[in-house]
């Protein structure tokens, strides 16, 4: 028999580690040694051999224990239960998933006498010109800068992106007739805004939030949903600090009708669909996220949200921008091709935040044309989507408590995915790089990518 040992001696950084899973491959044919022999080739991994005291002239099976899977090569090994992983964070952090723990931490009045820093993330430009971002205590900031544009900051070379800074004396907070949701509200000067030059050669990352969500839909027999007809059944929901080396701070599922408990993540059920919608929309308000996501969420799901709520008149839900009283819209529809297929993307601002479609970012920026979120997945993270199929998820939601928890736990995991995702392939550092080369907005870039899809510029 030969025993092979396999080992990854290159340097990983903390938050790649769990990309990396222990395997066990027995009795592999000895042809197919040659095979596996290059597909740890390709991934850059030595593959040493042993033989045994009992060894044959021809290689009769392969033993590899502790074997690091490599990003995109496929080791034919079982992906674990995700609420298995569920349970591991539950462990690891032991956070009560609860919605008293929704909210972002309570601001500190502000000091007078000291500096104002933040990271800016947006800018919006309609009576004044307002500039929304975090501060380094991870606090959501909007500051309004009356009798300027956008134009003004640009000729003073205040990027979007970017930690900046208003003196002391130069800003006042403002507490009454706030124009957004944010924890704290200042006005400003358009030439008091500074850039922060880093105390640090590699500065942290911005506490930025960030939401990852993903929707279920009960359609009909062969006929893909539609939100004037089809219900929503179950929202799953991940948020999560950049750079955070820690589990998602909140992992909830809302669902319609009962669900059994999951360990790791909070279920809300709830008995009307209006209510869970309205629920949910109250939820990301409370969050507060300055950076949402999804997988083909600007394709399908926010704009069914959308949809469905209007359609069962929920009037509270449109507001999930930062903006008091404005509701969110789809501006634009853009139709584009992946090889045989049509797919469109709906531009929904969410004023004073960020969002990344990560379907859209493997496309434009990678090249991919296999977009389906198990394809990726597979591809960047050596995992797999839960084994449900989209034709048992009328039945599932049909069932039982617990067959809806599966099906949970399911739309959980398609939530997390976007996350490790966007970790994995650096999607903010890299918007970032351009927001500044290009001074543009992080949001312009997203659109503009699928602008020139769409026109095939």
């Amino acid at each position: 028999m030969l025993r092979a040992l396999v080992s990854w001696r290159r340097g990983l950084s903390p938050n790649l580690t769990r990309l990396w899973t222990p395997v066990t491959v027995q009795s592999v044919a000895s042809g197919q040694l040659q095979h596996i022999r290059s597909l740890y080739a390709a991934a850059g991994l030595p593959l040493e051999t042993e033989r045994g005291s009992h060894s044959l002239p021809s290689f009769s099976g392969l033993i590899i224990g502790q074997v690091a899977r490599p990003i995109g090569v496929d080791t034919h090994t079982e992906t674990p239960s995700f609420s298995d992983v569920l349970k591991d964070m539950l462990v690891s952090d032991s956070t009560v998933q609860t919605p008293e723990n929704w909210s972002r931490p309570p601001p500190l009045p502000l000091n007078k006498a000291e500096d104002l820093v933040f990271f800016q993330t947006e800018t919006q430009v309609s009576a004044e010109l307002t500039m929304f971002g975090v501060t380094k205590a991870g606090n959501s900031l909007c500051v309004r800068i009356p009798n300027s544009s956008r134009k003004a900051l640009l000729d003073a070379k205040i990027p979007s992106m970017a930690w900046l800074k208003i003196p002391a004396t130069k800003y006042a907070q403002i507490t009454t007739d706030n124009v957004s949701h944010c924890q704290l509200e200042v006005i400003a000067r358009c030439p008091d805004v500074e850039v922060q030059v880093p105390d640090q050669p590699a500065p942290l990352p911005p506490p930025l939030r960030i939401l990852s969500f993903d929707i279920e839909c009960l359609g009909r027999t062969d006929i893909f949903p539609q939100p004037e007809m089809d219900p929503v059944i179950q929202i799953g929901n991940m948020v999560s600090i950049l750079g955070s080396k820690m589990p998602p701070i909140v992992r909830n599922i809302f669902t319609l009708d009962t669900c059994s408990p999951i360990a790791g993540a909070a279920v809300l059920s709830y008995a009307e669909e209006a209510s869970m919608l309205a629920a949910w929309a109250d939820f990301v308000r409370e969050v507060d996220p300055d950076l949402i996501i999804g997988f083909n969420h600007t394709g399908f799901d926010l704009g069914y949200l959308l949809a469905r709520a209007k359609a069962l008149n929920v009037p509270t839900f449109p507001f999930l921008g930062r903006f008091k009283g404005v509701e969110a819209a789809r501006v634009r529809t853009l139709q584009y091709k992946v090889r045989t297929f049509t797919r469109t993307w709906d531009d929904i601002p969410l004023a004073g935040r960020l969002q990344l479609d990560l379907m859209h970012y493997v496309r434009c920026e990678l090249g991919a044309t296999r977009l389906a979120l198990n394809a990726v997945a597979k591809k960047h993270l050596g995992e797999k989507k839960e084994d449900v199929h989209f034709s048992a998820i009328a039945g599932l939601q049909g069932g039982s408590a617990d067959t809806r928890r599966e099906l949970a736990v399911y739309c959980l995991k398609d939530a997390y995915l976007p996350l490790r995702l966007l970790e994995v392939l650096g999607c903010v550092d890299r918007y970032t790089v351009v927001a500044h080369e290009k001074r543009t907005q992080f949001n312009s870039i997203v659109s503009d990518h699928d602008v020139r899809a769409a026109t095939g510029q």
